[in-house]
């Protein structure tokens, strides 16, 4: 019966989520889709008014030259400020300036001959209608009428200051542009609802399990509890809401019978000496079988997990909001401030990061077991905002890497104190719970934050995203007043502290730990951090890919991880292969790579982040799992948390050294090169690491006979 009640338990919840979720989806849908035909039908007169304010900026600034007395035909410098507009501003196709018979003087972006011919034909509707776009036909250059594109002319006066007509320039945008950018739109609401989607289930999880559905099913098991004839006292709840005059109610019905059953003791007590001794074992066994005046072994533990499942969430979708973006913005910081190279430049800030976020971690720990986890998390959060907005405001390369080490270091603070009080809350039959708890809040931002921060960049600028995420990080701090006001035992948590991060020494000589170490792990995160956090937005932007394109780039990686990664993971448990899983894994990452040494293209980068994906869904947990064995195997299962402490301290090291390493290959060989050489490295570490492994079990057999 108890069985048949969780079940119909769970059903409920679950159906009340998936409606939840459904209702936002629709009414989201619907906005999207009314709002559409407004969004087509403004776009093309914003780039109309785009185009006559450009106009009439460039026609002032050459009327200016023309006002000091240089002649038309002898202006210097205009290919070059044509060329600096055209990079600057999105969609224009084309500038041109030309005398007023319509002869062209110069031109960017187009086939002279071409437009000369275009110009000619519509140049009486172009100057009786000047500062309105007019359509004209610019054949190819090849001269194949097939191949000809029409264009939306914006023309304008160039006029000196005695009001002569001088001339006349050209602003053209290719009608097409219109429609491309309006399929991209389709592309950012899809991302943006998928995206909104998960914030939305991880926002809904968080109050209602708090709030609602925690308290809720609290109470049932404590009912349950009673009904068994378990009267023990538990801990006053602090649940509120719907929950809180059932928990009332109760306590009230478990204080009556305790002071029933001390009544009962006084009367015993009272009876005559040859009587009182029976009386009172009798009812101090009632007392025992019934556990009265004893404290309860339940807590709302399930409910504290998933609630800090949210300030995971929080932080981890601040520290991703700026991928899609964050190598290019760093590296226009640094060609203003910095003597070094431009990709070598840029990959220093983020190699800070990452280096003060796993060199701080063991620290970390340790800080967040001494002073709680609600006093960490709260100093990382505010450490992180000053970090970002540091790096939103930084006009300085070097205080641009400061900056980046702050925010490392609070990563590091608030990523440990969220693992550590899932800990402080599970126990050895729901820890594994407690911690997929934990990792799925990542997966989840790891999906949706580098999509919405790429949207975001293209409508607010890179300064604009990051300052958001600072914001997201001071939000944090009230939640984590709230959610982690309970700290648990700190002399328990800093002696198994202590413990976790001893006998270094000795797992560094374990032949298998270091070979997984160094020859699948390592090579693991430098290509992640390497390849998809520094390379991908560089090569993506030098290919043209807008801020949402490689955002939704980005979001590749983290979906594939997340639906494979729990797949694999039951292979590897049910059959036991983690090893071929974790070479399989290595040789997919490397080899999916290679392809765009052939073909430099935007397919190949997402081809080489599908493998990145795959790949490392496959080999990460196993990589846990090979390192427990390998130590247990050896030093006993005291030492697997100590091992599992190091590994991570170990990988991270590897994630700090990616942006570096692959900087200097890219400043040597190009980005796109060093893309295939980052392959090749991970095929032969691979590689390297099955030939290691198969001789320790030669080596291995021969010792045992």
């Amino acid at each position: 019966m108890t069985l048949i009640r969780k079940q119909l338990y769970v059903v409920a919840a679950r159906s009340f989520f998936v409606f939840m979720l459904l209702l936002m989806l629709v009414s989201q849908a619907g906005v999207s889709i009314s709002s559409w035909p407004g969004i087509k039908g403004k776009l093309v007169p914003e780039l109309d008014r785009k185009a006559l304010s450009i106009s009439v900026s460039l026609s002032t600034k050459i009327a200016r030259a023309l006002d000091y007395g240089v002649p038309l035909e002898e202006l210097y410098g205009v290919e070059i400020f044509f060329d600096e507009v055209l990079g600057q501003t999105e969609g224009i196709s084309y500038l041109a300036l030309s005398k007023l018979d319509g002869n062209i003087l110069v031109s960017r972006g187009i086939d002279s001959r071409g437009l000369q011919q275009g110009l000619s034909a519509s140049l009486s509707e172009i100057t009786s209608t000047l500062g309105v776009p007019a359509i004209i036909t610019v054949a190819s250059e090849t001269g194949n009428p097939s191949a000809s594109r029409s264009y939306r002319n914006t023309a304008v006066k160039v006029l000196q200051q005695e009001e002569i007509d001088k001339a006349l320039i050209h602003v053209g945008f290719d009608p097409d542009y219109s429609e491309r950018k309006v399929s991209d739109l389709k592309y950012d609401v899809v991302i943006v609802l998928f995206a909104s989607l998960l914030i939305g289930f991880e926002i809904l999880l968080a109050l209602l399990t708090g709030n609602f559905i925690g308290p809720l099913k609290a109470a049932a098991n404590r009912i349950e509890r009673m009904a068994r004839g378990d009267f023990s006292n538990p801990a006053k709840s602090s649940s509120g809401g719907i929950a809180a005059r059932l928990n009332a109610r109760l306590d009230r019905i478990t204080e009556r019978i305790n002071e029933t059953y001390s009544s009962m003791i006084d009367i015993a007590r009272g009876l005559p000496q040859s009587r009182v001794q029976s009386a009172v074992a009798t009812l101090e066994s009632i007392g025992e079988r019934l556990r009265i005046r004893q404290e309860a072994d339940v807590s709302d533990n399930a409910k504290d997990v998933v609630r800090v499942r949210i300030l995971t969430f929080i932080f981890m979708f601040a520290s991703m909001l700026s991928r899609p973006f964050l190598p290019v913005y760093l590296g226009e910081i640094a060609d203003q401030s910095s003597t070094l190279s431009p990709e070598l430049s840029s990959s220093i800030p983020i190699t800070a990061y990452l280096a003060s976020m796993a060199l701080c971690m063991p620290y970390a720990a340790r800080w967040s077991d001494t002073y709680g986890r609600r006093n960490s998390y709260m100093l990382g959060a505010l450490l992180m905002a000053g970090g970002l907005l540091g790096t939103a405001l930084a006009g300085n390369f070097w205080v641009l890497v400061v900056s980046r080490v702050i925010e490392g270091v609070g990563y590091a603070l608030m990523f440990m104190s969220c693992q550590g009080y899932v800990v402080d809350n599970t126990n050895a039959e729901n820890r594994s719970r407690g911690i997929a708890t934990f990792v799925s809040a990542i997966m989840v931002s790891e999906v949706c934050a580098p999509a919405v921060g790429g949207v975001l960049a293209d409508s607010m600028g890179f300064s604009g995203v990051l300052a958001v995420a600072a914001l997201l990080s001071v939000f944090a701090l009230p939640l984590a007043w709230k959610i982690l006001a309970v700290n648990g035992n700190a002399s328990n948590r800093k002696e198994n502290s202590k413990d976790a991060y001893a006998g270094g020494t000795s797992l560094l000589r374990n032949s298998r730990f270091m070979a997984i170490s160094i020859f699948a792990a390592i090579p693991a995160k430098i290509l992640l951090s390497g390849f998809l956090i520094f390379l991908t937005p560089v090569v993506l932007a030098n290919f043209g890919s807008s801020n949402s394109e490689i955002g939704r780039f980005a979001i590749v990686y983290g979906v594939i991880a997340l639906l494979a990664m729990p797949l694999f993971s039951m292979i590897g448990d049910r059959y036991q292969c983690h090893f071929p899983l974790v070479i399989a894994g290595g040789l997919i990452s490397g080899i999916c790579l290679l392809p765009i040494a052939l073909e430099p293209s935007s397919r190949m980068v997402l081809l080489g982040i599908v493998g990145l994906g795959l790949g490392q869904a496959m080999s990460i947990s196993s990589q846990l799992t090979l390192i427990s064995r390998s130590v247990e195997t050896i030093n006993g299962h005291e030492n697997a948390s100590s091992a599992l402490g190091l590994f991570r301290l170990i990988e991270r090291i590897g994630g700090a050294l990616g942006p570096v390493i692959a900087g200097i290959i890219a400043l040597r060989m190009g980005p796109v090169s060093a893309i295939s050489i980052l392959g090749f490295v991970m095929v032969s570490s691979t590689i390297f690491c099955l030939l290691i492994t198969i001789w320790l079990r030669k080596r291995d057999e021969r010792i045992a006979r």
